[in-house]
């Protein structure tokens, strides 16, 4: 392989980590949001269970962009 298809498809790559992790983050940012004011969102009739279950797929999507860095650092 030559080292401008190399380049190429390590840019690529990237590219492609840079917008998971994108979309991570916004997933993490509208989370944040339902999160932030339990005590408002119970009000709006979230229940314990979906809050917790909102925090956990926070923390996840939160240890899917600290491995998609990672992974983008070892590209690098």
């Amino acid at each position: 392989m030559s080292l401008q298809m190399t380049y190429e498809l390590k840019t690529e790559e990237l590219k492609m980590c840079v917008d998971e992790i994108s979309d991570a983050l916004k997933t993490i940012s509208a989370h944040q949001k339902k999160i932030q004011d339990k005590h408002k969102r119970k009000e709006d009739g979230y229940t314990s269970k979906t809050l917790d279950k909102l925090e956990a797929e926070y923390r996840v999507k939160c240890i899917e962009i600290k491995t998609k860095c990672q992974h983008m650092e070892s590209v690098c």
